[in-house]
């Protein structure tokens, strides 16, 4: 048999899997949008099969020519020639062709990536007074409006973790100020519960006129007159970025935004939670889907997480940590001597997800969502909690509205926003309540099971390691999900 044809028919085999998997791959990848993506997604599923089903078929006509060749030499030498040139040609084209119509079609699904534009100020916003602005005006007047409390606050800076941001994260902390009065913010009604979204243009407080106060004096007037809760933040673009990180950094190059946080009693321990704000959860990629472009892949302006800290109150010794993320229920208490939590001299550290900042105790990646909306985290940029900012509620002697009505914002915090940090269902209950007792820590969160969900990055130092350990990854991904998304 001339080798000719001995190549002819391994090149059939080959394009015979190569139809096959084309097809399988497209139709996989579309399944995995049946659940979520419009109607004119599943026309264009069905667009994307019926290509790849006719290429493949095109792809065994040219295998059974080959075969035929094989059999009959001398009877197809000459046909076998010029029709599988034509075909082979004919079967590249279509491939590009269809590799236009997907791309045609997902067009609309990506979103451009944008570089970080952090806002600019003229005059920086009024925050919060952080511990020590508070310490340091308590020596120059003693009746200043916000007294040193208790003993406690050394023993909250002692615990307060230290969190490292994801590698390549865009999505930086925010301070409150900068997020609720910046300069182009508006505050406007009405929020569509329907659609969960800012839809209104009625304007209620327009650009530059938005203080704390004027939030606490709208929550006061809105529940005195028994409305609904249905005002929302608009603000600037310029704010999903978080404050601008190189204005908000020490001398090492940690970052130092404010951490805010609020402690509380229950029974014989003291519970401190450890807020961290942003100004945007990222979307997750799913499929086709890149960027901010459909609500299935959950980005929303205002993003709040927490880590909370249960200290016992008379030893003052750390007893357990609630790791924080998405919720009520996709936390998880640990204790502080488990060996996934490292410290820092006395911080534990915590590890914040890419682009949607869940908080977890080691770095690595957590399948999430059937693998479509996994969490990954990393060592990128270091958030230690120098500036600690002290939060009180309405009832304290403490609270301020000038510097804390922003708490109770009475609607949502963003066109897609959540709800302010007093509307959060953990927020001083997530690990006992005292206006609840029959609520208990172990009401929330779920058991830490790294095992079956956890996945460690692929870090190779040389060409061979990193092949290696990628495949071990994927392998990981897909046992604990099967047919998971990859994160890339």
């Amino acid at each position: 048999m001339k080798k000719q044809y001995i190549l002819l028919a391994i090149l059939a085999c080959a394009a015979g899997g190569l139809g096959k998997a084309l097809y399988a791959d497209a139709k996989s990848a579309w399944k995995k949008f049946k659940g979520g993506v419009s109607s004119a997604a599943h026309s264009a599923e069905h667009a994307v099969e019926n290509e790849a089903h006719s290429i493949e078929q095109k792809i065994k006509s040219v295998a059974t020519s080959f075969e035929q060749a094989v059999l009959h030499p001398r009877a197809y030498e000459e046909k076998i020639t010029s029709e599988v040139r034509s075909e082979l040609t004919n079967l590249a084209k279509d491939e590009k062709e269809l590799g236009s119509t997907v791309t045609k079609m997902v067009t609309n699904w990506v979103e451009p990536k944008e570089k970080p534009s952090y806002c600019k100020f003229t005059k920086p916003p009024l925050e919060p007074y952080t511990i020590d602005q508070i310490n340091a005006e308590l020596k120059k007047n003693p009746k200043f409006k916000i007294k040193d409390i208790n003993d406690w606050w050394p023993t909250i800076v002692k615990y307060a973790p230290i969190i490292w941001l994801q590698p390549g994260e865009d999505f930086y902390p925010i301070k409150v100020g900068e997020y609720f009065t910046g300069p182009q913010t508006t505050i406007k009604c009405c929020y569509n519960s329907d659609t969960s979204r800012g839809e209104s243009k009625q304007v209620i407080v327009p650009a530059g006129k938005i203080t704390f106060q004027k939030i606490w004096d709208l929550y006061t007037e809105y529940q005195k007159a028994g409305k609904d809760f249905n005002l929302w933040i608009d603000n600037a673009h310029c704010t999903r970025w978080g404050s601008d990180p190189a204005k908000n950094k020490d001398k090492d190059g940690n970052l130092t935004t404010p951490v805010y946080f609020i402690a509380y009693e229950y029974k014989d321990n003291i519970y401190v939670q450890y807020l961290y704000f942003y100004g945007y959860n990222g979307p997750f990629d799913v499929g086709f889907l890149k960027g901010d472009v459909t609500d299935i892949q959950d980005a929303h302006e205002g993003d709040l997480e927490h880590v909370t800290a249960e200290i016992d109150k008379k030893t003052k010794v750390l007893k357990r940590i609630y790791y924080g993320s998405h919720g009520t229920h996709e936390g998880f208490w640990l204790d502080p001597k488990n060996p996934d939590i490292d410290y820092e001299g006395t911080h534990p550290i915590g590890y914040s997800s890419h682009y949607s900042h869940g908080v977890y105790p080691k770095e690595g990646t957590f399948v999430r969502i059937f693998g479509a909306a996994s969490d990954v985290t990393g060592k990128g940029l270091k958030w230690k909690p120098t500036n600690l900012v002290p939060l009180f509620t309405k009832d304290d002697p403490n609270f301020d509205p000038a510097t804390l009505g922003w708490m109770y914002f009475p609607g949502q915090t963003g066109a897609r926003g959540v709800q302010p940090v007093t509307g959060q269902g953990w927020f001083m209950n997530s690990q006992g309540s005292t206006t609840d007792p029959s609520r208990t820590p172990s009401d929330f969160g779920r058991p830490y099971t790294p095992k079956k969900w956890f996945c460690k990055n692929p870090s190779g130092k040389n060409e061979a390691q990193k092949i290696e350990q990628k495949i071990e990854y994927e392998e990981c991904i897909t046992k604990a999900i099967p047919n998971a998304t990859i994160p890339e």
